[in-house]
């Protein structure tokens, strides 16, 4: 049978009033389950060659114990067993659909999703995780108050090959201060929003020094 036998976990697989031959013979009558008819009906000699067993006899004793137990209930109609799953039966299963690369099936059916076609998902929680793992690196060196930029030894090295030393410093601590006062918490890219105030901090600088040096050429000018 094709696809994915959806078994419940508390009633089955992680149940410790079942034994080892009971919990896999509840599965493969599960596996069976035809929810049409509301019932499984396999064979005792398919079920003795799924389950190993050298005789049906084994099969019979298993079947009669999952019957004790509650598990299944047994109906035999023109010498056919028909077995009814109580436990650890998953009827239905939701958000599985509309899946690529698997198989167009009923609804009510889980896919079959053959190996090595598992897709990649990326969601929020998993760059959430990237993130904690990221390290950045102590700003001490710069002025012992600072604790709330973040930045990472690449950023800090790669702010340094566009900006002075004293423009990128100048900024570090005017951003620290930004979000101690609470008016910077909105930041969570530190990085991104010092590459922008240095930007504008050089900009400003190379104004100044052309107006400087326009300054001198005419007072060079007066002078001569």
């Amino acid at each position: 049978m094709a696809g994915y036998t959806v078994i419940d976990n508390g009633e089955v697989l992680d149940n410790e009033d079942l034994r080892p031959m009971e919990k896999l013979t509840l599965i493969m009558l599960i596996k069976f389950n035809n929810q049409l008819k509301g019932y499984a009906y396999p064979s005792l000699e398919v079920l003795k060659n799924l389950l190993g067993y050298s005789h049906i006899k084994y099969v019979i004793k298993i079947i009669n114990l999952l019957i004790t137990k509650g598990y299944i209930k047994k109906e035999t109609v023109k010498q056919k067993n028909h077995y009814y799953i109580l436990k650890g039966s998953v009827q239905k299963v939701h958000n599985v659909q509309n899946v690529p690369n698997v198989q167009n099936i009923p609804k009510d059916r889980a896919q079959n999703i053959p190996k090595g076609r598992v897709q990649n998902v990326h969601t929020k929680s998993i760059k959430k995780s990237i993130n904690k793992n990221t390290i950045y690196i102590s700003l001490n060196f710069i002025d012992e108050i600072i604790d709330k930029v973040k930045i990472t030894k690449e950023q800090y090295d790669e702010l340094l090959t566009k900006f002075s030393k004293e423009i990128v410093h100048k900024n570090i601590v005017d951003l620290d201060n930004y979000i101690t006062n609470g008016k910077g918490e909105k930041y969570k890219e530190h990085y991104r929003v010092l590459n922008t105030w240095c930007s504008k901090a050089n900009n400003i600088n190379s104004s100044n020094k052309e107006g400087q040096v326009s300054n001198r050429w005419a007072g060079m000018k007066q002078f001569n």
